[in-house]
């Protein structure tokens, strides 16, 4: 089972993604969310990357592992980025959690997990 495991007590978690809209090249975003050890959001950003790959929209994230990580854990900086691509203007940061991210972060909250996707 997957899921969004928080750091150490007094510690914060800084989870970073990248989305592009279709992987030929169009709006493309990043994010970045900050959560707390019981899953609290301290603040975050989403940050329009332009015209670009899902690649370049990933390295635009600062976080080159992360397909080495457990990327479904990872489904409220993955919805940030997606508000990245949005994005009228460069870069938004959010000291509220945004609506579009609340239920992910309660659900993480509590501890829900998935089963991790292996593909066939």
């Amino acid at each position: 089972m997957i899921g969004w495991k928080p750091p150490a007590e007094g510690r914060v978690k800084l989870n970073t993604d990248g989305a592009c809209k279709n992987d030929t090249g169009s709006n493309a975003g990043c994010s970045g969310v900050i959560r707390d050890s019981r899953g609290k959001w301290c603040g975050g950003f989403a940050k329009f990357v332009g015209n670009c790959s899902a690649f370049m929209a990933e390295f635009f994230s600062c976080n080159q592992n992360r397909y080495d990580k457990e990327w479904e854990a990872n489904q409220c900086a993955d919805a940030m980025a997606n508000i990245g691509c949005e994005l009228d203007c460069n870069v938004g940061y959010f000291d509220v959690c945004p609506i579009q991210v609340r239920h992910i972060i309660a659900s993480d909250g509590i501890g829900h997990s998935s089963p991790r996707l292996i593909p066939l």
